[in-house]
């Protein structure tokens, strides 16, 4: 079995959006793997010092501040996001504006600075079509919401780069990622709303019945498994990464007053329109590369993220 912790090289490793959640926990994981990272955010230097961290300001929507950022042989981690799922339900111009058009812009100066690979999550929550049981990369895509199409554009923009030989390209379809540091933003994780609200013994909200269910990947399993990209750095793939289990809000909900130990109140509320009701992915080709893969149970990884914030 291959360990996605033990990488044969180091790399210069560009993270963009290292400020947001997915791309904090991959800046720490791939320094502290031993590469040197350059974390690049709007705000610039905002985290925790690291000798193998260099911070430094970029603004996908600004091409220019983006000069001279990358270097031949770089691996670039494009984390940075614009918007939330639901933000642009009725504008899917402001989703192009503000997730496609960056994206051309930065292939461009990925594939003039000579880069050798970009990773790319992309979302396996809003694109496969609704389904009881999981499903695996070559299932039916069914993007109901601007956003999810736009993540189906952003996967065609960078296959193409990846088939005329521009740089290699890892998309990986993400779950729902969670863990410690995840920051309460509108649209984005029920699980910092519902911690939040618990601990000022506030109800949670929960649309619907309770019965939508969604699969849940603890934030460590997915930058470790992300990382296993630099192992393959001529290679280019499309991967579902989450757990492959479907849990339910209402079994989310039961799950947390457990680790937290506090009764729950629920505050349930009508369905909302631009949701898929069933999601779990199927993780078996990037087991069949990697081996078995151990991924941190829900209990664990919510007593966690209770305990850390």
């Amino acid at each position: 079995m291959i360990d996605p912790n033990e990488h044969a090289a180091r790399h210069r490793i560009v993270v963009l959006g290292a400020n947001g959640f997915l791309g904090g926990a991959m800046v720490y994981a791939a320094a502290n793997a031993g590469h040197h990272v350059v974390a690049v955010s709007r705000k610039g230097k905002e985290s925790a010092p690291h000798e193998n961290i260099e911070f430094r300001h970029g603004d996908l929507a600004i091409p220019s501040s983006l000069k001279g950022l990358f270097e031949p042989g770089d691996i670039v981690c494009h984390f940075a996001a614009a918007t939330d799922p639901r933000l642009n339900l009725n504008n899917p111009a402001a989703e192009f504006q503000q997730s496609v058009a960056p994206l051309i812009h930065l292939i461009e100066k990925a594939h003039d600075a000579g880069i050798a690979k970009l990773i790319y999550p992309s979302s396996g929550g809003t694109l496969y079509a609704d389904s009881a049981t999981p499903r695996c990369e070559t299932s039916r895509l069914d993007p109901i919401t601007p956003y999810a199409i736009f993540k189906i554009t952003a996967e065609h923009l960078l296959g193409l780069a990846a088939r005329e030989k521009q740089f290699a390209v890892d998309i990986y379809r993400v779950a729902n990622p969670y863990g410690p540091g995840q920051k309460l933003k509108p649209g984005q994780g029920v699980l910092p709303h519902w911690i939040h609200a618990i601990r000022h013994n506030r109800p949670i909200t929960i649309f619907g019945d309770g019965s939508m269910s969604r699969d849940y990947i603890y934030i460590d399993d997915a930058t470790r498994l992300m990382l296993s990209s630099i192992d393959r750095v001529d290679q280019s793939g499309c991967f579902n990464l989450g757990s492959g289990k479907q849990t339910s809000l209402s079994e989310l909900a039961q799950c947390l007053e457990r680790v937290s130990g506090h009764k729950i109140e629920i505050d349930f509320q009508p369905s909302r329109s631009g949701e898929i009701q069933h999601v779990a992915l199927n993780m078996d080709q990037l087991q069949s590369m990697l081996g078995p893969i151990r991924f941190t149970s829900l209990d664990d990884g919510l007593h966690r993220m209770w305990q850390l914030g």
